[in-house]
């Protein structure tokens, strides 16, 4: 089976759209206690608005042909959030690299395409009219599918291999991943095109705080003594994969080895402790690597539950063996739910290729671990990681990547 390597990343998050401009805004960042700002909740009955870390207005024009916006017009995805960073990020990794187009697969990750803007325009259309026809939804409740999105972006992105949408919560990025490394090793296409994203919807932040796993300080403090749960934040990220190591581009070298996935299916939004799944694939994906893993990045949402239960079971996966360092970036972009695994992904390799841990974000302490939880910028050679996730659904994935010499 031929060897998949990672030859470039894009991201659009709270920090701005490209992959440097979010290392740079990291680097610089202040610290402690970033407030988000707020975005309204239009329901019929209440109006209020709720924290969320969000990106700003996509100019479309600035990524997108002529002819692609007139496409995005045409099919009425205009106002669709998702769409349009999934899009933009796409875009711009495939206009950058010289990719062959005949041979591209793509795989989406995506916990609801569609939902969100059906919602919005439902909502609307109740506020603004007695009488509602079931016509003026129709095209949106059949858009709620996923072929149609992801028919609409393989026509606006013009790849023509093998396609999926998947949907495994907030590790939905590590297994679009997989996927297309594996469509590579099979032979079914030379190149792979993975995308992400989440627009903070006030349906998700409603759910979230019904269920009491929202910030009380509207900030995420992953790992911290004073945390209290998530903020949710807009995000997108585009991977390309391919098999061809000459066609790496210096500046984002990396080797995907491979991952390791398993399902608990005790309750939805809570793991069974007494299983371990989590410490079991974390451990299994380490396995893959024939060295000690230098970082690890956490999935680190700030809950006190779940941040617990991650820590200890980190340290049952490397007991007796070297703990990485660990570092969580939520905290700089906030909850971007099923983008969140292939956006962290993204900013762990850019550490390794640059031998540089940034800090996790609004994190001062954590007197219950023995991991090393980075608080400070350090520049250390690093030649592999690991990104991990125990996400709702029961969906335990680590996924493990070292650089390329």
């Amino acid at each position: 089976m031929p060897n998949v390597f990672i030859g470039d990343a894009e991201v659009v998050t709270a920090l701005g759209f490209g992959l440097e401009r979010n290392w740079n805004e990291m680097k610089n960042y202040e610290g402690v206690n970033r407030i988000p700002k707020r975005r309204a909740m239009p329901l019929t009955s209440e109006k209020s608005d709720f924290p969320v870390y969000p990106i700003d207005e996509l100019h479309l024009d600035y990524y997108l042909t002529k002819e692609q916006l007139k496409y995005i017009d045409s099919i009425g995805f205009r106002n669709d959030w998702d769409f349009k960073m999934l899009a933009a990020v796409g875009s711009v990794l495939l206009k950058r690299n010289d990719i062959p187009m005949e041979k591209v697969g793509l795989v989406v990750a995506h916990e609801n395409p569609g939902v969100a803007t059906l919602i919005d325009h439902l909502l609307n259309t109740v506020q603004a009219e007695e009488h509602i026809e079931f016509s003026s939804f129709k095209d949106r409740f059949y858009n709620i599918q996923t072929f149609p999105h992801l028919f609409h972006l393989a026509k606006l992105l013009g790849t023509n291999g093998p396609s999926y949408v998947v949907n495994n919560a907030c590790a939905s990025g590590l297994y679009a991943i997989d996927l297309g490394s594996s469509l590579i090793e099979r032979g079914h296409c030379d190149h792979v095109l993975v995308l992400s994203s989440d627009y903070a919807h006030f349906t998700e932040q409603k759910w979230l705080d019904d269920n009491g796993y929202n910030s009380k300080f509207e900030n995420i403090r992953p790992f911290d003594n004073d945390r209290s749960g998530a903020v949710l934040g807009d995000g997108a990220g585009a991977m390309w994969l391919h098999k061809d190591i000459h066609k790496i581009e210096q500046n984002f070298t990396c080797e995907y080895v491979g991952s390791a996935f398993s399902q608990d299916n005790w309750r939805m939004t809570l793991p069974d402790i007494t299983q371990h799944t989590y410490s079991k694939v974390i451990k299994e994906a380490k396995a893959l690597l024939d060295q000690p893993i230098d970082l690890l990045t956490p999935h680190g949402v700030g809950s006190p539950l779940w941040d617990k239960y991650e820590l200890k079971e980190i340290e049952k996966a490397f007991s007796g063996s070297k703990l990485p360092m660990l570092t969580a970036f939520k905290g700089y972009i906030g909850h971007t739910l099923g983008a969140s695994a292939l956006i962290e992904t993204i900013y762990l390799i850019k550490c390794i290729q640059e031998n540089t841990i940034l800090p996790t974000a609004n994190f001062t302490g954590n007197n219950a671990s023995h991991l090393k939880i980075v608080k400070e910028t350090e520049n250390k050679k690093l030649s592999s990681g690991i990104k991990a996730v125990p996400a709702f659904g029961g969906f335990n994935a680590a996924s493990v990547f070292k650089k390329v010499q």
